[in-house]
């Protein structure tokens, strides 16, 4: 028995070396395992990014440069700046060093009829020589001619020390669009300003139109019965009497205050009708308030720390499996 005990242990301890001896050999394979896991899960968060998931437009950070964008007109200049960016490395600048009036960068897309369609990004908008800046698109038919002269856009003419969020209202494409003219558009008073105007970060995309909100039903004003007249009585003739005895006339009394009460109480009435039918058509009706969406651009997530160790496990746990297969087939050979 204690032979047999020995020779477990004996074979017990050449188990572990082999092991130890491969998974030493499979080092390599475990890493590039693993890190073949990390950059999928790197690659899957990039493109996941909720803020630019669905983006249509090339480029949209300007962190190629000026590649995919056109700049209009000729007199116009533009470039990608370093200096002032609302994230990643590089910003759009437009500007016209030599005469004023507008300029604008553009880039063309393909988009489907009869489907919502929204514009977004960040604008830099800090010198008086800059009148406005606009993200704009119009719609083009298979010819790339506009099917209307009038674009879809958002204005900023607020001057700020910092990136402004600009978004443009959902708006569904005609039936004969083909095409999409993205427009980042500004319009100077004066050449060449000092603080040229910079986006960033641009966002076209399909989106799926929200309700409009239904405003709670106003209840109907409360039935008003109509007064009721008060009969006037009969007066009564006087009775004839004695000169000596002067006349009373109680009932005419009655009755002409009866009449006076009934007809003040008629030109009365209408009168509170009106002011409570007036009172319920002014009640302010509480109307629920409609959040832009956008009013902020989203942050990046935080790298999904929990995929990356479960990820690491699995790769090496198949290491360990690797290593196992290459244990039996040694021993096969053996």
């Amino acid at each position: 028995m204690l032979r047999l005990i020995k020779e477990m242990d004996y074979l017990h301890i050449i188990f572990m070396s082999t092991i130890s001896e491969l998974l030493i050999k499979s080092y390599d394979r475990i890493k590039v395992l693993t890190f073949a896991f990390l950059f999928i899960v790197f690659f899957l968060w990039q493109t996941t990014d909720p803020a630019f998931a669905g983006n249509l437009l090339q480029n949209s950070g300007f962190e190629e440069g000026l590649n995919s964008w056109t700049v209009s007109p000729a007199t116009a200049t533009a470039s990608a700046t370093a200096s002032t960016k609302h994230s990643g490395s590089l910003g759009g600048l437009l500007t016209k060093l030599s005469s004023s009036s507008w300029a604008y960068l553009s880039q063309k897309i393909t988009v489907e009829p009869d489907k919502y369609y929204k514009f977004s990004g960040w604008g830099f908008l800090n010198d008086a020589s800059i009148t406005n800046i606009k993200l704009r698109f119009y719609w083009l038919d298979a010819s790339q001619s506009k099917i209307s002269s009038n674009p879809t856009e958002k204005e900023l003419a607020v001057k700020g020390s910092d990136f402004q969020f600009m978004e443009t209202e959902s708006t569904l494409s005609p039936s004969t669009a083909q095409f999409a003219d993205i427009q980042t558009y500004i319009y100077l008073n004066k050449a060449n300003p000092v603080s040229p105007a910079i986006f960033d970060d641009l966002l076209f995309e399909s989106v799926t139109p929200t309700p409009a909100p239904v405003p709670p039903a106003t209840p109907a004003p409360a039935s008003t019965s109509s007064p009721t007249s008060t009969p006037t009585p009969t007066s009564i003739p006087p009775t004839a009497i004695p000169s000596s005895i002067p006349t009373v006339k109680p009932s005419i009394i009655l009755a002409d205050s009866v009449s006076e009460n009934s007809i003040s109480d008629n030109e009365n009435q209408p009168e509170i009708d009106l002011s409570i039918n007036n009172a319920m058509e002014t009640t302010p009706t509480n109307e629920p308030e409609v959040l832009g969406a956008n009013s902020a651009k989203t942050s990046k997530p935080s790298l999904p720390l929990i995929l990356i160790i479960a990820g690491t496990l699995l790769t090496f746990a198949g290491g360990v499996l690797l290593a196992y297969q290459e244990v039996k087939a040694h021993q096969v050979k053996k």
